[in-house]
């Protein structure tokens, strides 16, 4: 959608679709000294250089999604400064693997790296920082994504692949991209959550989702797990469109072992994740712009002895009208933070 953007010393992308570029520097070239923030993209099917970087410029790089890469590295990088947190890189088919680069310093932690024909060996500081593989249904983690349907994320060429049946998989309402058809998949969130039993999974195949039976979710009670295909909350959107309904709702007794993770849930005209006397894990979700405007807890809300696990995961943009707490409110409840909240911008 993006293409060609001019050389800059410093420019910030969230919220894009970079997709089908063709040629060099698809983003821009980012100069010596240059500064750049690109968090929550989605780059699928490019074919040419993200971007270059020169000198001392810094990149950070946060919660992208980025899939199906060919041709060149994503990021040639000399001299530069390079942070990448909690992205998802699949089948990069690119020459030398995700960045090509010399003399760079790199800080890197909790990506998810699979599919992908090349790990970097032209830049020993990716070789050596590596990333953490994803495994599929068939437990490996190797070629193409789309050579195998396991009734599942399958990116390997097993041949002796077994349904989960632990799995529940529903299409989204709107794809962002070419999703493999999965058997018996439900038309909506609600209508697996209703069909789940404790301890299954439900993964949400990349897309948009909002409308009946795609918000207001009851988890009715159940250990399950609720997640984004690819792991990724820029893969899975929930949106309830300023509808003054929440997202989720745990308040039928849920443990911790109810969980919804990789998500990215806003746009919902209250609570956009209401806990009540029940307990509730939240872990890599992206929570923002969401509006209150009769009660605290735009982002999430906690009362009558309800409990909320947060692990690696932002709210942002989340506002209230009444009360504070735009992000998080909590009343007579509690709220465990394990690792990586972030809260910005929220009143």
């Amino acid at each position: 959608m993006f293409s060609q953007l001019l050389q800059l010393l410093f420019f910030q992308i969230e919220d894009s679709l970079f997709q089908n570029n063709a040629g060099g520097a698809n983003i821009g070239v980012l100069g010596i000294g240059g500064v750049a923030i690109i968090r929550r993209n989605r780059f699928m099917d490019n074919s040419g250089t993200l971007m270059k970087l020169s000198g001392n410029a810094i990149l950070t790089l946060t919660n992208n999604f980025i899939i199906r890469q060919t041709s060149y590295a994503l990021f040639m990088a000399s001299g530069a400064t390079i942070t990448a947190t909690n992205n998802n890189i699949y089948s990069i088919s690119a020459t030398n693997g995700p960045i090509s680069c010399t003399s760079i310093t790199l800080t890197q932690s909790n990506n998810a790296f699979c599919g992908n024909n090349s790990l970097g060996i032209a830049c020993t500081e990716w070789a050596s920082a590596y990333f953490f593989e994803i495994s599929d249904d068939c437990g490996v983690c190797q070629g193409d994504n789309s050579v195998k349907d396991c009734n599942g994320i399958c990116w390997g060429n097993s041949t002796t692949c077994v349904n989960n049946t632990n799995y529940l998989y529903v299409s989204p309402t709107e794809s962002f991209y070419y999703t493999e058809v999965r058997n018996s998949t439900y038309a909506t969130i609600q209508s697996a959550i209703n069909a789940a039993s404790n301890g299954n999974t439900i993964i949400l195949l990349a897309g948009n989702y909002y409308g009946a039976g795609n918000n207001n979710l009851s988890l009715q009670g159940k250990s399950i797990i609720i997640r984004s295909q690819y792991y990724s909350p820029a893969a899975v959107t929930i949106d309830c469109q300023n509808a003054a309904v929440s997202a989720f709702v745990a308040s039928n007794r849920e443990k911790f072992d109810t969980v919804l993770d990789s998500l990215t849930i806003q746009n919902c005209g209250t609570s956009a994740v209401y806990i009540s006397n029940s307990k509730l894990a939240v872990k890599n979700c992206i929570i923002k712009n969401n509006y209150a405007p009769d009660m605290a807890g735009a982002g999430l809300r906690l009362e009558s002895g309800g409990a909320a696990l947060i692990e690696n995961s932002e709210f942002s943009n989340n506002t209230v009208q009444i009360g504070n707490g735009g992000a998080i409110s909590c009343q007579d409840s509690s709220v465990n933070v394990a690792s990586g909240i972030v809260i910005k911008n929220s009143r």
